[in-house]
């Protein structure tokens, strides 16, 4: 038998085994992970030729939007299920957007606002702090209001900069939050506009943690321009730890040479949101406007490069087909076209997701710039998608080639959504593909029971229940892995008590050899009769 110093050490050997590397996640970078945009679920039922490109889209994260617009919806209900959706090893992808008077100079997204003051507005970003807690989280802070406030005018005379500090200094209680604020990046281009944005974020930087900045939203800049933006941004505000996140959602072939914002044919789906960006001045891809949905009739005032759509934040299928069609997952990864073939979308063999009720959609307000860099957009801000289930297949994520063709300008507004019913069911996703493994994307469980009873939180109407994705690395398979690992130490510690038990046993066994009399030869005889007599 061992001695019980090498039982020990034997199942401290065990228990080093099982927390030893495979318990890290290598590189510490997360799988973004958020909720479907709303218009899909609709927009898979009426147009089957796209369900197959809708539902790939769906399992990478398209940012959640959480907005005080009543058009959005319940904005709680809308943090409570992107938390209870992604898995713990993702990092959550939110843009913020409640700032009082939102929006002043278009003053499109102001309409319907519910935080009328600075209360109101510290409340609004505590409650998604509480709610969101210690979870790793990648935050886009109030789209257009640096832009605007770096112009002085109406962003001062409302306090946005003193509200942003609120948003800043609430939301970097949260060790693992990253935060970026948005800019606008015509707003980087010339001098005197690189110097006022750069006065406003080193103000803001005295407010708590903030990553970098946000640039591109609902754009359609090159990568290469967007670095180089960024970088610039970088060396005027003299600091090599801030770095930038750009919107990659329709990017891939650069921008117009008329600086067309809106619904700018010869757009395409860029690079999926991604941490891997092999880039030192960028820290993520990442999907704020959902491909697909319409900037808005684009009639009026609009250049040839204009395609006329539906109204802002619609699905606009002829244009979806384009940006699907000519993007980074078809010239990249070498998915197939739609071209009127009505594919089979295969249902995920994991999970087997169940609907959940419905976050509201959020707004995204994203300004469009006119020719030259100049002050805030123009563009009505549409609300951003509606979403529910999530979806759990990994994700390809795509390499594009053109990120470094002509350059052209000018960001939307996003869109504005339906309610879902609760009695929709999301549609599967596909299986994960070997370009989606080797990418490490992960995507969020759909049958959480938390949805089961949850009553579904108010949104528009019109729509339906759709799933979560998740971008990123193998957060699913991570889970599980957590799991056997639990129960392996588990074993391993029941194994280690026995050998502990058995010892003490042992030893007091051995004790009591020594002190028993019957060790010692004596006899105890019985008091009977005959025991007696055989004396």
């Amino acid at each position: 038998m061992l001695s019980w110093r090498a039982s020990i050490g034997a199942a401290v050997a065990v228990l080093a085994a099982l927390l030893g590397p495979s318990a890290v996640r290598a590189g510490g970078s997360q799988p973004l992970c958020s909720i479907p945009p709303g218009t899909y679920a609709q927009a898979k039922i009426q147009h089957p030729e796209a369900a197959f490109a809708l539902a790939e889209l769906e399992k990478h994260a398209i940012a959640t939007w959480y907005s005080d617009r009543e058009i959005n919806g319940d904005y709680v209900a809308t943090a409570k299920q992107i938390v209870a959706q992604c898995p713990p090893s993702s990092r959550l992808n939110l843009v913020v957007y409640g700032l009082p008077n939102k929006d002043c100079e278009a003053k499109e997204s102001m309409v319907g606002s519910r935080n009328q003051n600075s209360q109101q507005y510290a409340q609004f970003v505590s409650t998604l702090k509480d709610i969101v807690g210690d979870r790793h989280a990648l935050y886009v802070l109030e789209p257009d209001a640096v832009g605007l406030l770096a112009h002085g005018g109406c962003a001062k005379q409302f306090g946005y900069a003193e509200n942003l500090a609120i948003a800043i200094r609430t939301l970097s209680q949260n060790p693992n939050a990253d935060i970026f604020v948005d800019v606008g990046y015509w707003m980087l281009g010339s001098d005197k506009d690189l110097a006022s944005v750069t006065a406003v974020v080193r103000e803001l930087l005295t407010a708590g943690r903030v990553k970098g900045i946000a640039i591109n939203t609902s754009n359609y800049r090159s990568n290469q321009e967007l670095s180089e933006l960024c970088a610039k941004f970088r060396r005027s505000i003299g600091r090599d730890d801030l770095h930038c996140v750009v919107d990659t959602s329709r990017n891939y072939k650069g921008s117009s040479s008329k600086d067309e914002w809106c619904n700018y044919r010869d757009a395409a789906i860029g690079r999926v949101p991604t941490g891997n960006t092999g880039d030192p001045n960028i820290d993520y891809f990442i999907w704020i406007k959902p491909p697909g949905e319409s900037d808005g009739n684009c009639v009026s005032g609009r250049t040839p490069d204009a395609l006329a759509g539906p109204e802002a934040g619609a699905f606009f299928p002829q244009y979806f087909k384009s940006l699907w069609n000519e993007g980074s997952l078809v010239k990249e990864l070498k998915m197939p076209k739609i071209d009127g073939t009505i594919r089979e979308v295969k249902p995920d063999n994991q999970n087997n997701p169940q609907p959940a009720p419905t976050p509201a959609p959020t707004p995204a307000p994203t300004a469009a710039p006119t020719s030259a860099p100049t002050p805030a957009p123009t563009p009505a801000p549409t609300p951003a998608p509606t979403t529910a289930a999530p979806t759990s297949a990994p994700v390809p994520t795509a390499t594009p080639a053109n990120d470094s063709e002509s350059e052209r300008s000018t960001p939307d507004a996003t869109p504005t959504f339906a309610p879902v019913a609760n009695t929709t069911s999301p549609e599967p996703t596909p299986a994960p593909t070997e370009a989606a493994i080797e990418a490490g994307v992960v995507s969020a469980p759909t049958d959480d029971p938390i949805f089961l009873n949850t009553p579904p939180p108010l949104t528009p109407t019109g729509g339906n229940a759709q799933k979560v994705n998740t971008q990123g690395s193998t957060g699913a398979a991570v889970s599980t892995g957590i799991v056997v690992m639990l129960c392996l130490v588990g074993v391993a510690v029941v194994a280690l008590g026995v050998v502990v038990a058995v010892r003490v046993r042992q030893r007091r066994l051995d004790a009591q050899e020594v002190k028993s009399p019957r060790g010692q030869g004596i006899v105890y005889l019985g008091n009977t009769p005959s025991q007696v007599s055989a004396l």
